[in-house]
């Protein structure tokens, strides 16, 4: 898995001429354009040798993100907002001038059971301070979920360092440590996702594929370009 991750971000020469002599030219300079915004970027690898739930995966990158807060976006959610990434605007300005200990994405979902569930204080539409977040609850409180794009502060790296594994699978999750920094008098947002916007769980195969379907008819292309023959 590793090697498949760093061989996705390295430059395949061989494959772009092999696009060429299919005459894809549009293929083409979209491989050119991904290949050059890793150029530009420093993209830095940290392993998780056992899947051992979202804390522990973020408690692995403490000392890349240093005294800083930082963007959490894990890569099972897909969230399309037209140009620019709005919604990650829009969540930053709340994390900001707020003063939040952390700010998150928040959709209503049909099922609530299956994710991270929000209860607390409508502050205006679209914008809730959060008072309660639980993880898959039975009898959820809300239909608002957590979408997984998150702005966090160093501090939730000790309340992570508190959370108990969950005993079924021995995973450490985020979401008890910030129900923890809720709970010490912290203020956590959540930031709902406009009409318009749309979020695509791409947890199987199925659903991978209607987000590719999707971001190529929001940019104007079209599912069939994928195919190469």
């Amino acid at each position: 898995m590793r090697r498949a991750v760093k061989n996705h971000f390295t430059p395949d020469q061989d494959f772009m001429r092999y696009l060429n002599e299919l005459d894809k030219p549009d293929q083409v300079n979209e491989l050119q354009q991904f290949t050059q915004k890793v150029e530009n970027s420093i993209i830095v690898f940290k392993n998780q040798p056992k899947p051992r739930g979202t804390g522990d995966a973020v408690r692995r990158v403490k000392d890349f993100t240093g005294k800083e807060p930082f963007l959490l976006h894990m890569g099972d959610d897909l969230v399309l907002s037209g140009e620019e990434n709005s919604h990650l605007k829009r969540l930053i300005r709340v994390f900001e001038e707020r003063k939040a200990e952390v700010a998150f994405l928040a959709a209503r979902v049909k099922d609530p059971t299956i994710y991270g569930v929000i209860a607390g204080k409508q502050i205006v539409k679209g914008l809730h301070e959060v008072q309660t977040i639980l993880y898959k609850p039975k009898v959820p409180p809300s239909n608002i979920s957590d979408v997984t794009a998150y702005i966090l502060k160093p501090n939730i790296y000790p309340e992570i360092r508190k959370v108990k594994p969950i005993k079924e699978s021995g995973e450490v999750s985020l979401i008890p440590a910030i129900q923890s920094l809720i709970n010490g008098g912290g203020k956590v947002y959540a930031v709902e996702l406009l009409e318009g916007e749309k979020r695509i769980d791409i947890g199987n195969t199925e659903l991978y594929w209607e987000a590719l379907d999707a971001t190529y008819k929001l940019y104007g292309g079209e599912r069939s370009s994928l195919t190469t023959a």
